[in-house]
């Protein structure tokens, strides 16, 4: 897409999502890419392509695209647009990478990930969020977002990962931990 006007257009027809926010997507992208948070193409594609709209909590819409930490309850945030931008760039995903994430949080993250990627994995620790996310994907998979059916998602402790998935290529944490965990070897 080589402007904002493009890319709204094609997205509404083509997806039936809210100009308001995909004018504020594009504008935050402007700002990511300028500031060399995203600097590949697939990285570039994968943030225009996820509506975060989708993953806050309604009182927080009109700040959906701002550059911040916003409430999805539970005593949890969804990170920042830039900040998930540089992590998942420096990750350096590959299509067919196998990606694991550590705390699912709003699924912001993951459904950045299944545009690079179709094999992901993520586990969310609090119970009524990992289905809150859960129901949301599935949601958006019922809209079109065709691209969410590659994540697996499950509520339990990342501390001890996913060890009938794994291995994995990448893995990604994406929540506060107090301590790194021992290998199960140790």
């Amino acid at each position: 897409m080589t402007s904002k006007e493009e890319f709204v257009a094609w997205e509404v027809k083509t997806r039936g999502e809210n100009a308001k926010y995909l004018a504020e997507r594009w504008d935050r992208f402007k700002v990511i890419v300028a500031n060399k948070d995203a600097w590949n193409d697939a990285n570039k594609r994968a943030f225009l392509m996820v509506p975060r709209e989708e993953f806050v909590l309604k009182p927080n819409l009109p700040r959906a695209y701002e550059s911040a930490f916003l409430d999805i309850g539970y005593g949890v945030t969804i990170s920042g647009p830039h900040l998930v931008a540089r992590m998942t760039s420096t990750l350096d995903i590959q299509p067919g990478d196998k990606v694991l994430e550590i705390g699912t949080g709003s699924g912001y993250q993951s459904a950045y990930l299944s545009n690079l990627t179709d094999q992901v994995w993520t586990i969310e620790i609090i119970k009524p969020l990992a289905e809150r996310t859960r129901a949301t994907y599935d949601a958006l998979i019922a809209r079109g977002y065709a691209e969410y059916k590659a994540i697996q998602s499950k509520n339990a402790d990342g501390y001890y990962g996913w060890e009938e998935a794994g291995p994995f290529d990448k893995i990604i944490v994406t929540c506060g931990i107090d301590h790194i965990p021992r290998s199960s070897s140790s």
